[in-house]
């Protein structure tokens, strides 16, 4: 009979897990440990990002972008600045990263600034701000590359307002794309990253 037990919450624990099967036990493999963080249920504050390099607030054009391949959250603050940062969940700590350029744009991320990530280290990110630069973050190398720019479309308009960018693979190498959509009509643009298009 098995007994639910309930982890204390903020305790680090390890806890093994096997195979009941008796035919199929084998004590060299048939057991495994893992580490436990035990947390709060619900919402918990966690550390604010960080206010250097510019001291300004996250505000207009702020977007965050969860990335697998290095486990951390890369955020921008927009508000008109080029500040990026990282933060590892498990530490609970911030990390400042190479400032976003102005590019051939001369402005900084605001409003309708989007990101996503490749989850293997890679952000792609639009300014938005009335702009058509996309930007690309490798964290390996912590340099930011200007890619083809973004068209204008039929309107002949920039990204400006309620602009939304997205990561697709359908697992196959070079299948890899980036979905935009411009947001304040029905604009939406795919980007094949490889051939920079």
């Amino acid at each position: 009979m098995t007994v639910p037990w309930v982890c204390p919450a903020n305790g680090n624990y390890v806890y093994d897990a096997w195979i009941p099967c008796v035919p199929d036990m084998y004590h060299p493999s048939d057991t495994a440990m893992a580490p436990l963080k035990t947390g709060i249920p619900g919402w918990t504050e966690t550390t604010p990002m960080p206010s250097p390099p510019t001291g300004k607030p996250i505000k207009y054009g702020g977007c965050t972008a969860y990335d697998a391949g290095t486990a951390l959250i890369h955020a921008s603050k927009g508000n008109k600045t080029g500040d990026l940062h990282s933060y590892e969940p498990e530490a609970g700590t911030w990390a400042t990263l190479t400032e976003i350029p102005l590019g051939a744009e001369s402005k900084p991320p605001y409003k309708s600034s989007v990101n996503c990530s490749d989850g293997n280290g890679k952000l792609h990110l639009t300014k938005g701000n009335n702009t058509v630069g996309l930007w690309q973050y490798d964290a390996t190398t912590s340099a930011w590359l200007q890619k083809t720019q973004i068209p204008y479309g039929a309107p002949g308009q920039k990204v400006k307002q309620d602009a939304g960018l997205t990561w697709t693979s359908s697992g196959r190498l070079g299948h890899e794309r980036v979905y935009l959509l411009k947001g304040y009509r029905n604009e939406l643009y795919r980007y094949d990253p490889v051939m920079n298009n």
